[in-house]
């Protein structure tokens, strides 16, 4: 019986530790815009105005243009870098028929000027065939 019990014991906690890990690689927040979704880290420093700010950038690359304040011109940007990526529904007609992609965004505090760069995209299968 005492082994049947440590073996339970030994078994609910490994459970309770695979739990815990599979939370803490959850996906963060996401904005759906159009076919577009847009995932931000769990532990993204950017508040919610800047994540939806972002989100529109970049699925409408005009959105937003934004230019460097006095302060910037003077001591330079305070940039901060964060790591989103999107997923652009049905783009394909046959699987893979999603496009995801993978971008490193360099946004000032003082005067919020971002710059997007692309730094990887892969097709997946999320969206099934119509």
């Amino acid at each position: 019986m005492k082994k049947l019990t440590v073996a339970l014991i030994i078994i609910t906690l490994i459970v309770c530790s695979t739990l815990g890990i599979s939370a803490d690689e959850k996906i963060g927040n996401t904005y759906q815009i159009e076919n577009v979704t847009v995932v931000f880290d769990v532990e993204s420093k950017l508040s919610t105005e800047q994540q939806e700010m972002v989100a529109q950038l970049l699925v409408n690359p005009e959105y937003g243009v934004s230019q460097a304040n006095l302060i910037c011109n003077i001591f330079g940007h305070k940039n901060s870098q964060e790591g989103v990526s999107t997923i652009t529904h049905k783009v394909n007609v046959i699987s893979p028929r999603c496009l995801e992609e993978f971008f490193t965004i360099t946004m000032c505090s003082r005067c919020e000027e971002t710059t997007v760069e692309r730094d990887a995209a892969v097709y997946i299968s999320c969206c099934p065939e119509d």
